[in-house]
């Protein structure tokens, strides 16, 4: 479910790697970190998530960036992952992630 205790465990790993640019984009079952799916009182009521704090995606989204984790939110971001000089002049490779597919529908139009 990406319980608070998931995502703190998750923290934890991604804090202690060295990367300088670490990603997080959220499946469909984080719902924690989907303020708007998660304020629904029938999500709640469906993933036994009554009891949790309304602010809960808010904390675990600033909890990400305290472990320096870039969360992607219906978006992407461009990440230079490599970078060398050659005989020919530098030679880059850029990696792109979002947080969702584009619509089947829309790519048969």
């Amino acid at each position: 479910k990406g319980s608070e205790s998931e995502v703190e465990s998750f923290c934890q790993f991604m804090a202690q790697l060295p990367h300088p640019c670490k990603l997080c984009v959220a499946g469909n079952h984080d719902i924690c970190l989907d303020g708007a799916y998660f304020s629904r009182s029938d999500v709640k009521k469906r993933w036994k998530l009554l009891s949790a704090p309304a602010d809960l995606p808010k904390r675990m989204r600033r909890r990400l960036a305290q472990a320096l984790v870039a969360y992607l939110d219906h978006e992407g971001c461009e990440v230079l992952v490599a970078c060398r000089e050659g005989a020919g002049g530098s030679q880059c490779c850029h990696a792109t992630a979002a947080s969702d597919a584009p619509d089947a529908a829309s790519d048969a139009a």
